[in-house]
This record gives C-alpha cells, sequence and structure tokens, in this order.
C-alpha cells in the first residue's frame, strides 16, 4: 500500500511558525503507520518574487515599526477589512501554491502560517485544488487570517 504523502508548509516569519511545522512533522514520522511527510518553507528567498517581498515587508514591520504591526494586525480583525487583506495576500501567493502542489503532489496538506493557507483556501474555492487542508493555528489568537470556509480541519 502505498503511504500517503503529507506536506507541511510554514513561513520564515518569525520562529513560532518553523518549530509548529516541525513538532507536526515529527509527530507524523513517529506514527505506527507512518507517512511521507515533507516540510516546506513556502515563503522562501526567491528574489524579485511576491512572496519575498510579502515576508520581507512582514519582517522589516515587526523589527523597524513593532507599533504598525500592532496597529496592522488589530485594524484588520475586522471581517471586511481582513477579507479584503487576506484575499490579495491569497491571490499574490495562488502561483505559487499551485507550483507547489504540482511539484509535491500532497494527499494532505498542512499549514502553520496564515498566508499559504489562504493560497490554499482560495484555489479549494475556485475548484482547482481537492485535497484535504489543514490549519495549525500558531497565534496566541485566532485572527481573521486564518479563518476560510475551505479548511477542512484546524
Amino acid at each position: 500500500m502505498k503511504k500517503k504523502k503529507v506536506l507541511i508548509l510554514s513561513a520564515s516569519i518569525g520562529t513560532g511558525h518553523t518549530q509548529a511545522a516541525r513538532a507536526v512533522e515529527e509527530y507524523l514520522k513517529d506514527l505506527p503507520e507512518s507517512c511521507e511527510v515533507e516540510h516546506v518553507d513556502f515563503l522562501s528567498n526567491d528574489v524579485l518574487s511576491f512572496d519575498n517581498l510579502v515576508k520581507e515587508t512582514y519582517i522589516k514591520i515587526l523589527d523597524l515599526f513593532p507599533m504598525l504591526y500592532d496597529l496592522m494586525y488589530y485594524s484588520s480583525q475586522g471581517y471586511k477589512k481582513g477579507m479584503m487583506v487576506k484575499t490579495l495576500v491569497a491571490w499574490g501567493l495562488k502561483r505559487r501554491m499551485l507550483r507547489v502542489i504540482a511539484d509535491k503532489k500532497p494527499d494532505l496538506i498542512v499549514f502553520t502560517h496564515p498566508f499559504p493557507a489562504g493560497a490554499a483556501a482560495l484555489l479549494k474555492r475556485q475548484h482547482r485544488l481537492n485535497v484535504p487542508i489543514v490549519g495549525v493555528i500558531t497565534d496566541f489568537a485566532i485572527h481573521q487570517f486564518w479563518i476560510y470556509k475551505q479548511m477542512d480541519l484546524y
């Protein structure tokens, strides 16, 4: 019987998302009916790419203007504001998500960061992704960026 392939997508924006991904990876690999598990940093360091721009901007805001980050975080909590921002991010990352899925061919995708989760949810909504998607919420509280009807499990 072929092992199921689980793809874990994190984002190296801070260390918590990556540590959570590693913990899920270790857990899955220790199961008796072990599956094939691969962990990928979705927001890699490709130069001149949208995802790298998102990552670098995010990190700079955290480093240089932490209060601006707090303002953006809490102001995007409203339903309409949060929907607009997360939809823009999802559209911007959709093409990378399609490439990763085509390359890795997973049977299940686990997310420890909301940006790639949003791109996958958008693809599910467009009927371009038909594997289960799981969100592992790594924030201290549930943020609007994590909420997607297309998520199969949290």
